[in-house]
């Protein structure tokens, strides 16, 4: 069953720190395809999106956090 629905906009993070609004395209065996601002587009797991900004920038805060700890 598919979390998000055709025309909705959800959220993607890229190379793991921008978070940047989609709009979901279609969906299809288990995928996505979704739309950037810019008119580029791409097919990603559900696992990749996040419904609000907020989710999305709390994920990039974690990782950013866990990438400062020195050994």
């Amino acid at each position: 069953m598919q979390k998000y629905q055709i025309g909705e906009l959800a959220y993607i993070i890229e190379s793991t720190i921008h978070v940047t609004q989609v709009k979901i395209l279609n969906y299809a065996g288990g995928y996505y395809t979704i739309q950037f601002s810019n008119g580029g587009g791409i097919r990603v797991s559900e696992n990749r999106l996040y419904k609000t900004k907020e989710e999305a920038e709390q994920i990039v805060t974690s990782v950013k956090a866990r990438n400062m700890i020195q050994y």
